[in-house]
Protein backbone atom coordinates (compact mmCIF):
# COMPACT_ATOMS: atom_id res chain seq x y z
CA UNK A 1 0.00 0.00 0.00
CA UNK A 2 3.10 2.34 1.14
CA UNK A 3 3.92 2.10 -2.47
CA UNK A 4 1.03 2.97 -4.21
CA UNK A 5 0.24 6.14 -1.97
CA UNK A 6 4.03 7.21 -3.16
CA UNK A 7 2.60 7.11 -6.74
CA UNK A 8 -0.97 8.61 -5.56
CA UNK A 9 -0.47 11.17 -2.96
CA UNK A 10 1.62 13.37 -5.02
CA UNK A 11 -1.51 13.85 -6.91
CA UNK A 12 -3.54 14.73 -4.13
CA UNK A 13 -3.78 18.59 -4.44
CA UNK A 14 -5.87 17.77 -7.87
CA UNK A 15 -8.42 14.70 -5.81
CA UNK A 16 -11.94 15.53 -6.10
CA UNK A 17 -13.25 11.77 -5.33
CA UNK A 18 -11.93 9.13 -3.22
CA UNK A 19 -13.13 5.35 -3.42
CA UNK A 20 -11.43 2.90 -1.10
CA UNK A 21 -12.57 -0.38 -0.46
CA UNK A 22 -10.37 -3.43 1.36
CA UNK A 23 -10.78 -6.31 2.53
CA UNK A 24 -8.80 -6.19 5.33
CA UNK A 25 -7.99 -3.26 7.37
CA UNK A 26 -4.20 -2.85 6.88
CA UNK A 27 -4.44 -0.68 3.87
CA UNK A 28 -6.55 1.33 5.09
CA UNK A 29 -4.74 2.15 8.73
CA UNK A 30 -1.85 2.61 5.98
CA UNK A 31 -3.74 5.53 4.16
CA UNK A 32 -4.96 7.09 6.69
CA UNK A 33 -1.56 7.37 8.69
CA UNK A 34 -0.07 8.75 5.69
CA UNK A 35 -2.95 11.14 4.80
CA UNK A 36 -3.91 12.38 8.08
CA UNK A 37 -1.82 15.88 7.95
CA UNK A 38 -2.71 16.57 4.68
CA UNK A 39 -4.78 19.02 2.73
CA UNK A 40 -7.03 17.73 -0.01
CA UNK A 41 -8.32 21.41 -1.25
CA UNK A 42 -10.57 19.92 -4.31
CA UNK A 43 -12.14 17.05 -2.64
CA UNK A 44 -16.24 16.79 -2.51
CA UNK A 45 -16.72 13.28 -1.73
CA UNK A 46 -14.82 10.49 0.32
CA UNK A 47 -16.38 6.47 -0.02
CA UNK A 48 -13.91 4.61 2.45
CA UNK A 49 -15.13 0.69 2.91
CA UNK A 50 -13.76 -2.59 5.03
CA UNK A 51 -15.92 -5.10 3.56
CA UNK A 52 -16.33 -7.30 6.40
CA UNK A 53 -19.59 -6.74 8.37
CA UNK A 54 -18.72 -9.05 11.07
CA UNK A 55 -17.59 -6.51 13.93
CA UNK A 56 -20.43 -4.63 13.52
CA UNK A 57 -22.71 -7.69 15.60
CA UNK A 58 -22.84 -6.93 19.05
CA UNK A 59 -20.57 -8.13 21.61
CA UNK A 60 -17.73 -7.67 19.20
CA UNK A 61 -15.07 -5.42 19.25
CA UNK A 62 -12.49 -4.06 16.28
CA UNK A 63 -9.64 -6.10 15.35
CA UNK A 64 -6.99 -5.80 14.98
CA UNK A 65 -6.71 -3.72 18.42
CA UNK A 66 -2.92 -2.84 17.79
CA UNK A 67 -4.48 -1.13 14.49
CA UNK A 68 -7.17 0.86 16.29
CA UNK A 69 -6.07 4.33 16.77
CA UNK A 70 -8.52 7.13 15.18
CA UNK A 71 -6.65 9.26 12.35
CA UNK A 72 -8.19 12.48 11.59
CA UNK A 73 -9.68 12.50 7.99
CA UNK A 74 -6.96 14.73 6.31
CA UNK A 75 -6.27 17.23 8.56
CA UNK A 76 -4.90 19.20 6.74
CA UNK A 77 -8.21 20.40 5.43
CA UNK A 78 -10.56 19.47 3.27
CA UNK A 79 -12.66 22.95 2.29
CA UNK A 80 -14.94 21.64 -0.71
CA UNK A 81 -15.86 18.34 0.95
CA UNK A 82 -19.63 17.64 1.26
CA UNK A 83 -20.31 13.62 1.21
CA UNK A 84 -18.62 11.58 3.63
CA UNK A 85 -19.36 7.77 3.76
CA UNK A 86 -17.57 5.54 6.05
CA UNK A 87 -18.16 1.26 6.22
CA UNK A 88 -16.71 -0.10 9.04
CA UNK A 89 -13.82 2.84 9.01
CA UNK A 90 -13.72 5.03 11.62
CA UNK A 91 -11.51 8.40 12.26
CA UNK A 92 -10.95 10.60 14.72
CA UNK A 93 -14.57 12.06 14.95
CA UNK A 94 -14.39 15.51 15.88
CA UNK A 95 -11.76 15.87 12.87
CA UNK A 96 -12.52 19.08 10.63
CA UNK A 97 -13.35 17.23 7.33
CA UNK A 98 -17.30 17.15 8.60
CA UNK A 99 -17.44 20.69 9.15
CA UNK A 100 -19.13 21.26 5.60
CA UNK A 101 -21.04 18.22 4.97
CA UNK A 102 -24.22 18.00 3.49
CA UNK A 103 -24.29 14.14 3.25
CA UNK A 104 -23.05 11.51 6.32
CA UNK A 105 -23.03 7.76 5.54
CA UNK A 106 -21.81 5.92 8.85
CA UNK A 107 -22.23 1.87 8.51
CA UNK A 108 -21.25 -1.25 9.78
CA UNK A 109 -18.67 0.06 12.77
CA UNK A 110 -17.58 -1.98 15.81
CA UNK A 111 -19.31 -0.84 18.66
CA UNK A 112 -15.91 -0.25 20.43
CA UNK A 113 -14.78 2.51 17.81
CA UNK A 114 -17.58 4.94 17.41
CA UNK A 115 -17.76 7.89 18.94
CA UNK A 116 -18.92 8.83 22.48
CA UNK A 117 -21.56 10.92 22.92
CA UNK A 118 -20.32 13.94 23.38
CA UNK A 119 -17.94 13.42 20.67
CA UNK A 120 -21.12 12.76 18.04
CA UNK A 121 -22.90 15.91 19.24
CA UNK A 122 -19.65 17.11 18.33
CA UNK A 123 -19.76 15.62 14.93
CA UNK A 124 -23.09 16.19 13.85
CA UNK A 125 -23.19 20.08 15.55
CA UNK A 126 -20.23 20.80 13.02
CA UNK A 127 -22.33 20.65 9.60
CA UNK A 128 -24.80 23.23 9.80
CA UNK A 129 -26.45 21.76 6.19
CA UNK A 130 -26.41 18.48 6.56
CA UNK A 131 -29.42 16.81 4.90
CA UNK A 132 -28.89 13.49 4.75
CA UNK A 133 -27.18 11.05 7.48
CA UNK A 134 -27.35 7.40 8.24
CA UNK A 135 -26.19 5.35 11.25
CA UNK A 136 -26.39 2.16 10.20
CA UNK A 137 -25.07 -0.33 13.40
CA UNK A 138 -24.60 1.51 16.86
CA UNK A 139 -23.86 5.50 16.12
CA UNK A 140 -21.95 5.80 19.50
CA UNK A 141 -19.86 3.59 21.67
CA UNK A 142 -22.21 3.54 24.30
CA UNK A 143 -26.12 5.03 24.25
CA UNK A 144 -27.75 2.92 26.98
CA UNK A 145 -29.32 5.40 29.40
CA UNK A 146 -30.78 8.49 28.62
CA UNK A 147 -28.26 11.45 27.97
CA UNK A 148 -29.58 14.72 29.84
CA UNK A 149 -26.87 17.25 28.13
CA UNK A 150 -27.52 19.06 25.24
CA UNK A 151 -28.77 17.75 21.63
CA UNK A 152 -28.06 17.97 18.37
CA UNK A 153 -30.60 19.94 16.09
CA UNK A 154 -30.55 19.05 12.75
CA UNK A 155 -32.83 22.06 10.94
CA UNK A 156 -32.04 20.87 7.43
CA UNK A 157 -31.85 17.31 7.56
CA UNK A 158 -34.36 15.95 5.13
CA UNK A 159 -33.44 11.83 4.71
CA UNK A 160 -32.91 9.47 7.79
CA UNK A 161 -31.67 6.28 7.27
CA UNK A 162 -31.39 4.27 10.74
CA UNK A 163 -30.26 0.27 10.64
CA UNK A 164 -29.99 -0.87 14.69
CA UNK A 165 -29.01 -4.19 16.20
CA UNK A 166 -30.14 -3.08 19.16
CA UNK A 167 -33.63 -0.98 19.72
CA UNK A 168 -33.34 0.33 22.86
CA UNK A 169 -29.49 1.46 22.28
CA UNK A 170 -31.28 3.02 18.75
CA UNK A 171 -34.28 4.76 20.67
CA UNK A 172 -31.50 6.51 23.06
CA UNK A 173 -29.99 7.55 19.66
CA UNK A 174 -32.58 9.04 18.37
CA UNK A 175 -32.68 11.51 21.40
CA UNK A 176 -29.72 13.17 20.91
CA UNK A 177 -31.22 14.65 17.71
CA UNK A 178 -33.70 17.20 16.89
CA UNK A 179 -35.23 16.98 13.73
CA UNK A 180 -38.22 18.76 12.64
CA UNK A 181 -37.54 18.92 8.60
CA UNK A 182 -37.68 15.18 7.70
CA UNK A 183 -39.51 13.90 4.14
CA UNK A 184 -37.64 10.84 4.47
CA UNK A 185 -37.35 7.86 6.38
CA UNK A 186 -35.59 4.27 6.32
CA UNK A 187 -35.48 2.46 9.54
CA UNK A 188 -34.44 -1.11 9.63
CA UNK A 189 -33.34 -4.69 11.95
CA UNK A 190 -30.09 -5.19 11.15
CA UNK A 191 -29.48 -8.69 12.14
CA UNK A 192 -29.33 -10.53 8.69
CA UNK A 193 -27.83 -8.16 6.85
CA UNK A 194 -24.61 -9.18 8.47
CA UNK A 195 -25.78 -13.04 8.80
CA UNK A 196 -28.63 -14.08 6.29
CA UNK A 197 -29.23 -17.09 8.63
CA UNK A 198 -30.18 -14.87 11.81
CA UNK A 199 -34.30 -14.46 11.99
CA UNK A 200 -35.19 -11.17 12.96
CA UNK A 201 -37.37 -11.47 16.76
CA UNK A 202 -36.06 -7.73 18.13
CA UNK A 203 -38.99 -5.71 19.31
CA UNK A 204 -38.63 -2.43 17.49
CA UNK A 205 -41.11 -0.57 20.02
CA UNK A 206 -38.69 1.13 21.57
CA UNK A 207 -37.61 2.80 18.46
CA UNK A 208 -41.15 3.74 17.04
CA UNK A 209 -42.10 4.71 20.61
CA UNK A 210 -39.73 7.74 19.63
CA UNK A 211 -41.66 8.99 16.72
CA UNK A 212 -44.93 8.72 18.42
CA UNK A 213 -43.24 10.56 21.60
CA UNK A 214 -42.46 13.53 19.05
CA UNK A 215 -44.85 13.18 16.61
CA UNK A 216 -45.35 16.67 16.13
CA UNK A 217 -41.31 16.70 14.62
CA UNK A 218 -42.64 14.37 11.70
CA UNK A 219 -45.80 15.20 9.97
CA UNK A 220 -43.73 16.38 6.92
CA UNK A 221 -42.66 12.76 6.39
CA UNK A 222 -43.30 11.88 2.88
CA UNK A 223 -41.81 8.38 2.16
CA UNK A 224 -40.62 5.99 4.61
CA UNK A 225 -38.71 2.45 4.13
CA UNK A 226 -39.30 -0.59 6.87
CA UNK A 227 -37.34 -3.29 6.74
CA UNK A 228 -37.39 -6.70 8.94
CA UNK A 229 -39.44 -4.24 11.59
CA UNK A 230 -41.22 -5.76 14.03
CA UNK A 231 -43.64 -5.08 17.21
CA UNK A 232 -47.10 -5.73 17.95
CA UNK A 233 -49.87 -4.72 15.51
CA UNK A 234 -51.92 -2.41 17.31
CA UNK A 235 -48.60 -0.41 17.84
CA UNK A 236 -47.62 -0.07 14.55
CA UNK A 237 -50.88 0.85 14.10
CA UNK A 238 -50.03 4.13 16.02
CA UNK A 239 -47.15 4.68 14.76
CA UNK A 240 -48.40 4.93 11.55
CA UNK A 241 -50.80 7.75 12.59
CA UNK A 242 -47.68 10.09 13.15
CA UNK A 243 -47.28 10.26 9.76
CA UNK A 244 -49.88 12.18 8.21
CA UNK A 245 -48.00 13.06 4.98
CA UNK A 246 -46.65 10.04 4.15
CA UNK A 247 -47.31 9.31 0.08
CA UNK A 248 -44.31 6.69 -0.29
CA UNK A 249 -44.17 3.58 1.87
CA UNK A 250 -41.80 0.70 1.72
CA UNK A 251 -42.34 -2.92 3.44
CA UNK A 252 -39.77 -5.54 3.10
CA UNK A 253 -39.95 -8.32 5.38
CA UNK A 254 -42.46 -6.56 8.19
CA UNK A 255 -45.43 -9.19 9.09
CA UNK A 256 -48.67 -8.94 6.92
CA UNK A 257 -51.01 -7.97 9.84
CA UNK A 258 -48.79 -4.74 9.88
CA UNK A 259 -50.80 -4.03 6.15
CA UNK A 260 -54.38 -3.83 8.42
CA UNK A 261 -52.94 -0.98 10.09
CA UNK A 262 -53.58 0.92 7.09
CA UNK A 263 -57.23 0.05 6.60
CA UNK A 264 -59.09 -1.37 9.54
CA UNK A 265 -58.09 1.28 12.83
CA UNK A 266 -60.32 4.20 13.21
CA UNK A 267 -58.82 7.61 13.18
CA UNK A 268 -59.67 11.10 13.50
CA UNK A 269 -58.88 11.84 9.61
CA UNK A 270 -60.85 8.98 8.47
CA UNK A 271 -58.13 6.69 7.54
CA UNK A 272 -54.32 6.34 8.92
CA UNK A 273 -52.20 7.67 6.11
CA UNK A 274 -54.93 9.63 4.11
CA UNK A 275 -52.15 10.87 1.38
CA UNK A 276 -50.70 7.23 0.86
CA UNK A 277 -50.91 6.73 -2.74
CA UNK A 278 -47.18 4.58 -3.55
CA UNK A 279 -46.76 1.32 -1.30
CA UNK A 280 -44.39 -1.25 -2.47
CA UNK A 281 -44.00 -5.03 -0.27
CA UNK A 282 -41.60 -7.65 -0.33
CA UNK A 283 -42.34 -10.69 1.15
CA UNK A 284 -46.29 -10.68 1.95
CA UNK A 285 -49.15 -13.05 0.37
CA UNK A 286 -50.79 -12.67 -3.02
CA UNK A 287 -54.19 -12.48 -0.75
CA UNK A 288 -52.56 -9.74 1.84
CA UNK A 289 -52.15 -7.67 -0.70
CA UNK A 290 -55.38 -7.72 -2.76
CA UNK A 291 -56.98 -7.08 0.24
CA UNK A 292 -55.19 -4.39 1.34
CA UNK A 293 -55.83 -2.35 -2.02
CA UNK A 294 -59.71 -3.24 -1.61
CA UNK A 295 -59.69 -2.13 2.03
CA UNK A 296 -57.83 1.21 1.01
CA UNK A 297 -60.44 1.64 -1.69
CA UNK A 298 -63.30 1.47 0.01
CA UNK A 299 -61.99 3.74 2.56
CA UNK A 300 -62.27 6.46 0.20
CA UNK A 301 -58.11 7.04 -0.36
CA UNK A 302 -57.17 4.82 -2.80
CA UNK A 303 -53.77 3.98 -3.84
CA UNK A 304 -52.49 5.01 -6.98
CA UNK A 305 -49.44 2.29 -7.51
CA UNK A 306 -48.71 -0.94 -5.53
CA UNK A 307 -45.67 -2.72 -6.62
CA UNK A 308 -45.18 -6.50 -4.87
CA UNK A 309 -42.52 -9.15 -4.71
CA UNK A 310 -44.29 -12.05 -3.37
CA UNK A 311 -43.99 -16.04 -4.09
CA UNK A 312 -46.62 -16.54 -7.25
CA UNK A 313 -48.23 -19.79 -9.03
CA UNK A 314 -47.69 -20.61 -12.38
CA UNK A 315 -51.37 -19.53 -13.13
CA UNK A 316 -51.19 -16.17 -11.80
CA UNK A 317 -47.54 -15.69 -13.35
CA UNK A 318 -49.58 -15.58 -16.68
CA UNK A 319 -52.61 -13.86 -15.92
CA UNK A 320 -53.51 -10.61 -15.40
CA UNK A 321 -55.91 -9.93 -12.57
CA UNK A 322 -58.44 -6.28 -12.16
CA UNK A 323 -58.68 -6.04 -8.32
CA UNK A 324 -62.28 -5.45 -8.00
CA UNK A 325 -63.24 -2.09 -8.96
CA UNK A 326 -60.01 -0.36 -7.27
CA UNK A 327 -58.52 0.76 -10.49
CA UNK A 328 -55.21 -1.15 -9.91
CA UNK A 329 -54.41 -4.84 -11.39
CA UNK A 330 -51.78 -7.60 -10.39
CA UNK A 331 -49.67 -7.32 -13.81
CA UNK A 332 -46.81 -10.59 -13.66
CA UNK A 333 -43.38 -8.79 -14.53
CA UNK A 334 -41.28 -12.03 -15.49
Amino acid sequence: MEQVLSILLPHLPRWQYLDLHADTWEPIFCFLYHTQKRCAPLLQHVSMARCYTYFSLPGKSFLPQPMKRHFPLFGGGTPKLRRITLTGVHVEWTSMAFRNLTELDLRYHARDVMPTVPEFIRMLSTPQLLQKLAIVGWGTRWCDEMWEGNVVVLPHLLDLHLGFFDPLHASHLLTLMKMNSLTSIVLEEMSRNVDKFIMPTTDATPVLSHFIHYAHRFHGVERMHLRMIHCMPEYFAHFLEVFSSLRDLTLDGVPEPFLNALTSRPHEYGVVCPQLRFVRCRGLSDDAIRNFIRSRANSHHPLRSVNSEVGVSCETSTVCEVIGKTGLSIVPVD
